[in-house]
């Protein structure tokens, strides 16, 4: 999936100068592939987190440790899940008109959220965990753009270890860390376009011009990318730290 990526929305990102990671987990067997895979494109932060979705949150962390540390000069940060491609073009719409805001999280803002308590269910919480009838408003985890300011508030926030520490990565930083340091959720009205298969081959500015103003498409059926060669970024220091601060 990420050579297919490279070759249609990240190219056009990098024209517009936007600077795209992928971070990544330990999985099986496959280091090796990775490492050889980042020398080739340099695009790739290999964590020593286990590969998996209940780990989505550490690795969230991981990425907003990143820009802080490595990137503290950029203005946007923006978080996609990997099946999700970017409208390089609206992007720029928006952040064209958000410029010079600050202390926010854009994208499609969860109202009022009821907790799933039901124990076989993917996002099951328990009473335990988190005794509130609601979560605090969130964006949700497919995609959302942070100002530059925000991640450092997050970090802080989560260091401090007084708020219900919740696995379900959008929840928790997005809902519960941003409310506590007032953190405003703006809501991007068709933040999302869902379709569940594109073609591979397809004028890319058709989809996100006239006819859609989402910033993104989420769900994107393609084929398995071939095995590719791959810079090894080890976050073994960083990912301690997060390992210890966890509450």
């Amino acid at each position: 999936m990420r050579s297919t990526l490279r070759e249609s929305w990240i190219k056009e990102a990098k024209k517009k100068r936007y600077t795209v990671y992928f971070l990544l987990g330990i999985e099986n067997n496959l280091e090796e592939l990775v490492i050889q895979e980042a020398a080739e494109h340099e695009d790739i932060i290999l964590t020593d987190i286990q590969e998996r979705y209940e780990n989505l949150h550490l690795k969230t962390f991981v990425s907003l440790l990143w820009k802080d540390k490595y990137c503290p000069q950029t203005t946007w940060l923006l978080k996609l899940d990997v099946d999700t491609e970017v409208f390089v073009e609206n992007l720029n719409r928006l952040l064209n008109l958000k410029a010079g805001m600050d202390n926010a999280i854009f994208g499609h803002l969860v109202e009022d959220p009821v907790i799933d308590r039901t124990s076989d269910k993917k996002w099951f919480i328990s009473i335990e965990a988190y005794s509130y009838k609601h979560f605090p408003n969130y964006v949700s985890g497919g995609a959302y753009l942070m100002s530059s300011d925000v991640p450092r508030k997050l970090i802080a926030a989560h260091m401090l270890c007084t708020f219900p520490y919740i696995t379900v990565e959008d929840v928790y930083f997005t809902g519960i860390l941003a409310e506590a340091v007032k953190v405003r959720r703006v809501h991007i009205t068709e933040a999302y376009l869902f379709r569940r298969e594109l073609p591979l081959s397809y004028d890319f500015p058709y989809f996100c011009s006239r006819r859609y103003r989402a910033l993104q498409y989420h769900n994107i059926s393609v084929p398995k990318a071939q095995s590719t060669q791959t810079s090894l970024l080890s976050f073994s220091g960083i990912y301690k730290v997060l390992a210890d601060a966890i509450c």
